[in-house]
């Protein structure tokens, strides 16, 4: 419980602005891309902001972690990280809770890193949640709880 209070708090930003393209298979239900969230954003002042991907579980804290990386560790990235990428103690449903007993407004999920890994079910890349020994949608897991706890 200790790390996961830890974390919460190292992930808390205030995030001023974001938007993210519409899709004709908007299976979440929700456009992002409007005038009126982003102010809605600007106007909040307690939020917070999950990020991680793959190398999360090698303990590097470093956004860019292939910035300059050898191909031993391109290699290593993008075909041995997936086989062992296993979130189980993911609990967004814990996070949505504390989150708003602690006043914060919003969460937001990094669905895709820029290493174009995605956490969520998509045809559109094989580099995914579900090629992983985890193998479901985080994404999904994350909508459903933030919804539930409103």
């Amino acid at each position: 419980m200790k790390r996961l209070v830890i974390f919460i708090f190292m992930t808390i930003s205030s995030l001023l602005a974001f938007s993210q393209h519409e899709t004709d298979d908007n299976r979440l239900g929700f456009n992002l891309n409007k005038p009126e969230h982003e102010e809605w954003l600007r106007n909040q002042a307690f939020g917070m902001f999950v990020h991680g991907s793959l190398d999360s579980q090698l303990g590097i804290v470093i956004s860019h972690s292939l910035v300059g990386a050898s191909d031993d560790y391109c290699q290593r990235f993008f075909n041995e990280l997936p086989k062992t990428f296993n979130p189980y103690l993911f609990n967004p449903r814990q996070w949505a809770v504390l989150a708003k007993l602690a006043g914060m407004k919003y969460i937001v999920f990094t669905t895709k890193h820029h290493s174009g890994f995605c956490m969520w079910d998509t045809k559109t890349t094989d580099f995914n949640i579900m090629n992983t020994s985890y193998r479901k949608d985080l994404l999904h897991e994350y909508v459903d709880a933030v919804r539930e706890a409103g």
